[in-house]
């Protein structure tokens, strides 16, 4: 204990040191998200956009009648980043978008015959 009785309260104390904010405690296994600006992106020549990374099911679904994909089959795509030329065949599979990617969807599943 302090000189003269008094208790000291480490919260002011820190607050002082760090310009009247204390650190947030985070949960366990949770990363903090940092917020990221619009990005805007093409799926089949369609302008999209989004302020975070996506799976490709969620591109897929996104982009969907305008750019001539079927949700229905959306398993039966494959995504394929224009810029790179990377093909993502797992929908579970996480994109970073980045502004300006283009994207074309190939279907790969059974084509009916007239």
């Amino acid at each position: 204990m302090p000189a003269g009785g008094a208790r000291l309260d480490w919260r002011n104390s820190a607050k002082s040191a760090f310009g009247g904010r204390l650190f947030g405690a985070r949960e366990r296994g949770k990363e903090a998200e940092v917020p990221r600006k619009t990005v805007h992106y093409e799926v089949q020549g369609e302008p999209q956009e989004t302020d975070h990374s996506m799976t490709v099911k969620e591109i897929l679904e996104k982009a969907g009648s305008p750019a001539s994909i079927d949700v229905a089959e959306v398993g039966n795509y494959i995504l394929e980043d224009l810029n790179t030329g990377k093909k993502y065949e797992n929908l579970r599979d996480t994109v970073t978008i980045e502004e300006g990617d283009k994207f074309i969807a190939n279907y790969r599943g059974k084509t009916p015959v007239a």
